[in-house]
């Protein structure tokens, strides 16, 4: 198939790479001229193991390329995906700007008759699909195109791994046709998919990470328990994650490994929290006492 990944950072030129090399043709866009200089010099911005021979070897097949122009990219593809900042900002609400600027762009080369389908591929609120969807709308009212999202659950280190050997693929759409066409994407993967509709998948992204911050919060008080007890945490973490009615496991590593991330990793977490809090609570209103707790236990740590 032939794709488009808007944003060649970390999660875009990730995705570009790996969908290049289960046989897709990708276009890999970006704005900032000197990223795809370097990139068509062979030149990586950043580090993950495996990346750059990934992106070598598909730049030389053919099935890998950069530019700067978006109207490249989706004249070039069947579907588009988006994967531009959305930074934090103060409030712990997520900065959309690049991603409205980016929807306005595609409805400004999208030609009559000529279908895409527009994927959400960056972490963003609930709701972004609607906005993303009405803003294409509004700059061009004869776009042919649906919105989908598919959420990434990549890990630093661990990114080409987890994608070319994913657990799970999310694709949230209210579109057969769309949903269809992101199958085919996924297909060489050989991974289980999860169909949900748009504002769910969205959703599922922010609750994982809330779900694997509150359970390294957790394993790190019941870690504290065992010290004083001479309990061993792996085994009660091990007991813990047999049990059926707890599935899903906790995390895979080792408990002191667990205390040492902490301290650099609990504001980050914190964060994450934060967005999602926003995320699933801002149109209601309501008080996330869970999320309000993960944050309390990453603020304090480890006793």
């Amino acid at each position: 198939m032939d794709l488009c990944i808007i944003g060649s950072g970390y999660v875009g030129l990730v995705s570009g790479a790996c969908f290049a090399e289960v046989g897709h043709h990708v276009v890999c866009v970006d704005n900032d001229q000197r990223k795809v200089d370097a990139l068509q010099a062979g030149k990586i911005p950043i580090y993950e193991p495996g990346l750059e021979d990934l992106v070598h070897r598909n730049v030389a097949a053919r099935r890998l390329r950069f530019t700067n122009s978006i109207e490249d990219g989706v004249d070039h593809s069947q579907i588009v995906f988006i994967a531009v900042p959305t930074p934090p900002q103060a409030d712990g609400s997520v900065d959309l700007t690049y991603i409205e600027r980016v929807a306005r762009e595609i409805a400004g080369v999208l030609k009559p008759g000529e279908y895409r389908v527009v994927v959400d591929k960056s972490t963003v609120p609930v709701k972004t699909g609607e906005k993303v969807a009405d803003t294409i709308k509004r700059y061009n009212k004869s776009a042919e195109f649906d919105v989908v999202s598919n959420p990434e659950f990549l890990r630093e280190g661990c990114a080409v791994p987890d994608l070319m050997n994913p657990d799970r693929v999310v694709i949230g759409s209210a579109s057969q046709k769309a949903t269809d066409l992101m199958k085919q994407v996924y297909e060489p993967f050989r991974a289980p998919i999860l169909v949900t509709d748009v504002n769910s998948a969205e959703l599922i992204k922010h609750a994982a990470n809330s779900f694997l911050s509150l359970k390294i919060s957790y394993i790190n008080a019941v870690a504290a328990i065992c010290e004083a007890s001479g309990a061993d945490v792996e085994m009660v973490a091990d007991g813990i994650g047999h049990g059926q009615a707890h599935r899903p496991q906790l995390p895979q590593r080792r408990p002191r490994l667990w205390r040492l991330l902490l301290p650099e990793g609990r504001e980050s977490f914190h964060r994450d929290q934060q967005t999602a809090r926003h995320a699933v609570c801002a149109p209601r209103g309501s008080r996330a006492d869970q999320c309000r707790a993960a944050h309390a236990l990453h603020r304090q740590g480890p006793q």
